[in-house]
């Protein structure tokens, strides 16, 4: 009795036998059980194939986002023309102010360079005299108990000495700074050196009959022990002269009139008028020309910086596409890893079967189907179903090499603009001759 031939892949050895008795062959066995292996086969295959194809269509959509190498090039020829033109009209208006100091400094005959004084420590100076003569002057007004108390004499003392300080400060500044103005000159009978000449010479001795009637009327203050009443008299002012205290307090504020006088001349610019501003300018415009070479180191600076944080962008979210599409390559090769052990399997299944079936066949038909007996005994291959290629993995950008790019590109821009810099330095700048 023939067997059915859908028993998967048992052997039917009654049907193989009854083939055997009968003198036909068992082709059609060997057909059924190596179609049952393949069918089982093509389900690893297919799990193999849909699994590579989701791969591929991840990988062309991580291709047309990204490239294997991420190339971000950064142009600073535009800032590099720029400072071309911006950095030597900076070092031209340089040359022309150090020009133009020369020319002043020779016209009026200055042998010496622009001073720049330091204005912090002059005033700290001023400072200390102001309340240096308030504490002279109010020991002397607690002495004579012209004030109701100690509070009282230093408040009095520190307007005087306020009042002094400032004065002679001014004058120094705004008068004798002009005293000599164009003395030196080569047309010092030039009007307009004269005419400011002059007028600082007549400025000049009205503060000093100014100042003389403040320390006087001090004098007196204390001479006739009365903040109240002061008498502008010969009998008064010899009351000066014939009063100790009186007449120390007149030399001390002159003397400090004098200092704060004479400090006032060179605290807070050059002795000379005029002279000192041009001197300002032309350190302006050196501080004008670093800070416009700063600014152009910054931008390309900041250029690159804005270029390597782009990559690093477009590195991070090409590694989130890179893993998902990683993974699913992990996928693929399990499923290759899983064909291989049913080509395996299959091959050692078939080859052991069709060596029962060709020796059961064998032995009831004898020496006359040996031929068919040795078909079966052929081993049987799937090698077929593993041509098939795994998509490889992918792995994402270096992100040293490429930032390794960009500071070089760096490095190259920055010693372009500093050769600009130095060139336009030394052509226009360095040369004073």
């Amino acid at each position: 009795m023939k067997q059915s031939h859908h028993n998967g892949s048992k052997i039917p050895i009654d049907w193989v036998m009854s083939q055997a008795l009968g003198g036909n062959n068992i082709d059609s066995e060997t057909y059924r059980l190596r179609a049952n292996h393949e069918d089982n086969i093509r389900i690893f295959q297919n799990s193999l194939k849909s699994k590579c194809a989701e791969a591929e269509s991840l990988k062309t959509e991580l291709e047309n986002k990204f490239s294997d190498k991420i190339i971000h090039n950064v142009q600073c020829d535009d800032l590099l023309a720029e400072a071309r033109t911006i950095i030597p009209y900076k070092a031209r208006e340089i040359k022309r102010a150090e020009q133009s100091q020369e020319a002043f400094r020779l016209r009026h005959g200055l042998t010496r360079e622009p001073v720049s004084p330091k204005t912090a420590q002059n005033i700290m100076f001023l400072i200390i005299l102001m309340f240096g003569e308030a504490g002279i002057n109010s020991s002397f007004f607690q002495n004579a108990y012209m004030v109701a108390s100690p509070f009282s004499a230093l408040m009095t003392s520190l307007l005087i000495s306020v009042t002094n300080v400032l004065a002679c400060t001014c004058a120094g500044f705004f008068i004798g700074r002009w005293k000599h103005y164009g003395a030196n000159a080569v047309d010092a009978n030039y009007d307009f050196f004269t005419s400011r000449r002059n007028q600082a010479k007549i400025l000049f001795w009205c503060f000093i009959a100014v100042i003389t009637f403040f320390h006087t009327t001090v004098g007196l203050v204390r001479a006739l022990e009365s903040l109240d009443k002061v008498e502008h008299s010969i009998v008064a002012y010899l009351a000066i002269i014939t009063t100790p205290e009186a007449l120390f307090l007149v030399i001390t504020g002159s003397c400090l009139s004098i200092l704060a006088y004479q400090k006032g001349k060179h605290a807070f610019a050059d002795p000379y008028p005029e002279f000192g501003e041009r001197h300002e300018a032309v350190t302006k415009l050196h501080d004008d020309l670093v800070d416009v070479f700063d600014d152009f180191t910054q931008l390309i600076e900041e250029r690159f910086d804005d270029a390597i944080l782009t990559i690093e962008k477009l590195i991070k979210k090409q590694q989130l596409s890179l893993k998902k599409y990683n993974q699913c390559i992990t996928s693929c090769m399990n499923a290759k890893r899983d064909l291989e052990q049913a080509v395996s399997k299959a091959e050692s299944q078939i080859n052991m079967q069709l060596s029962q079936i060709s020796d059961h066949h064998s032995s009831i038909s004898g020496a006359n189907s040996c031929s068919a007996a040795n078909n079966a005994k052929r081993p049987v291959s799937f090698k077929n179903y593993l041509n098939f290629d795994v998509p490889a993995f992918h792995h994402p950008p270096d992100m040293k090499a490429q930032t390794a790019k960009l500071n070089e590109e760096r490095a190259l821009a920055l010693k372009q603009l500093n050769t600009i810099f130095q060139v336009v330095f030394e052509h226009n700048i360095g040369d004073k001759s």
